[in-house]
């Protein structure tokens, strides 16, 4: 089994000092408004450090970064998780370059079929409430 490039913690470490410490590219950031309502780095760095990607995060793999373009520093790996965020999987993957910022690459919903069939997500998942049962959940009348 593959074992994370990182130790998640300081990548942790890293959001919760993110003015210094993290970069985000721009579609991971679009990708976190559309599915986590979070619209900017100090958002998203304050929802990584808060919940710690869930404590049932699960590790998915360390690949190359395959769009890695200088020449004299071999690709750094990237590291990706799946995590509970309540009504869906979400997944991340981030890396370090050395003597530079942490970097979040994707931040997203997780649609893969393996990570869908793993029971510890499908035993978790919080039902997905719609606008008028979230209502009536709160004691409002409708």
């Amino acid at each position: 089994m593959q074992n994370p490039s990182y130790k998640i913690d300081d990548f942790f470490k890293a959001c919760k000092d993110y003015k210094s410490d993290l970069f985000i590219w721009d579609c991971a950031i679009n990708d976190a408004a559309k599915y986590y309502n979070l619209k900017s780095v100090k958002e998203i760095a304050k929802y990584i450090v808060t919940y710690k990607l869930n404590p049932d995060r699960r590790f998915v793999n360390s690949i190359p970064l395959e769009s890695w373009r200088r020449t004299d520093l071999s690709a750094p790996m990237v590291d990706a998780y799946s995590f509970n965020a309540g009504a869906f999987i979400g997944y991340v993957a981030f890396f370090y370059v050395p003597n530079a910022k942490w970097t979040i690459k994707s931040f997203h919903k997780d649609t893969s079929k393996e990570t869908l069939r793993v029971p510890m997500f499908q035993e978790k998942l919080l039902p997905v409430v719609s606008g008028s049962s979230l209502g009536r959940l709160k004691g409002a009348k409708t």
